[in-house]
């Protein structure tokens, strides 16, 4: 059997949960006689696919400047090109669609194609996509409504929680008999150094992992950290990921009277495992994640978690985990 992936994550993502998701099956799949896959794109600045053998990917000149929506706009229409040939050729068994574009379906001539449902975010906060712009018109609009399309007509769905399954049936309308239920799994035992890097905190912390607009609830677990912080003089919080402190994040801790408690780092994946290894514990105050892999991130590393009694949360982390109320700051602050 043959899959075809084509271009739409590694369009969009440098680096992310969807693109790395794509990259782990296909990695796995080189270990492995059948199947066999394709993956239809030239222009690429994913981090991941560096180290995807057999797949040289070119970076677009550098008149498009690295992080702009002309470089993206340019490397999407050039690699939609590249995957729409190879649809049109019909060279595969099964096509597997990397994104929500739903620009493939006239090309698929019968063929099958299968949908991952990573979440239902757009969904549920409709109000942190907006649609306004030029760009989100042609762009964000066009992805999710496409989503929905695509569910619609998808041969299989693939989603990554029972959660996720059941937002979708609620929300699209679809067949549940239609939706298998995968879980993720995570790549970092493999690539554990005993010893571990030297790198990490001077001082006891509490770790939080990712984004931290919106849904993730980052100032709710600022406000519920921040009388710990403010009675324990040696206790910090360790961010990794989401880039450096907006200027409204730095004003928040400065008014908590804990700015110089927190830090952010982009850290490698070898110095996120010491993180997990160094930390009092791991923080998710999320109101809502399709499966939350930082959790079992988290497991495979010794680190005692503290997660919001939300969405798929209990459904992932079972007893194994410490919970509270995300819209309770005592209830974050007592369990913390």
């Amino acid at each position: 059997m043959k899959i075809l992936y084509d271009h739409q994550i590694f369009s969009y993502q440098a680096y992310g949960g969807i693109s790395r998701y794509f990259f782990e099956l296909m990695n796995q799949f080189q270990t492995l006689d059948d199947p066999g896959f394709q993956l239809s794109l030239k222009y690429s600045d994913n981090v991941y696919l560096k180290s995807l053998a057999g797949f040289p990917i070119e970076h677009l000149p550098s008149v498009f400047r690295p992080g702009s929506k002309l470089r993206f706009l340019a490397t999407y229409l050039l690699n939609k090109r590249l995957s729409s040939g190879s649809l049109r050729l019909g060279e595969f068994d099964v096509f597997h669609p990397t994104f929500f574009d739903d620009y493939f379906l006239p090309r698929l001539r019968g063929k099958p194609f299968v949908l991952t449902l990573m979440d239902m975010t757009p969904e549920l906060f409709p109000e942190l996509f907006s649609r306004n712009s030029l760009y989100n018109r042609l762009v964000t609009s066009r992805w999710i409504d496409g989503k929905r399309t695509l569910a619609r007509n998808a041969t299989r769905i693939i989603a990554i929680s029972e959660t996720t399954k059941n937002d979708a049936v609620r929300l699209y309308g679809i067949d549940a008999k239609n939706i298998d239920v995968i879980y993720l799994a995570s790549s970092i035992e493999s690539q554990m150094d005993t010893d571990g890097p030297a790198f990490g905190s001077s001082r006891p912390f509490f770790l939080f992992v990712g984004s931290r607009f919106g849904y993730k609830n980052f100032a709710g677990f600022a406000h519920a950290v921040a009388p710990l912080l403010v009675q324990d003089g040696n206790l910090g919080v360790v961010c990794v990921g989401g880039g450096p402190f907006g200027s409204d994040e730095q004003s928040m801790l400065a008014r908590l009277r804990v700015r110089d408690r927190f830090t952010q780092s982009d850290a490698s994946d070898q110095q996120l495992i010491t993180f997990y290894r160094q930390a009092r514990a791991f923080v998710f105050p999320s109101r809502y994640e399709g499966f939350g892999i930082p959790i079992i991130e988290a497991f495979s590393c010794g680190c005692p978690c503290a997660i919001s009694r939300s969405s798929c949360f209990p459904e992932i982390a079972g007893d194994a985990a410490a919970y509270f109320d995300p819209d309770n700051l005592e209830s974050m602050t007592e369990t913390l």
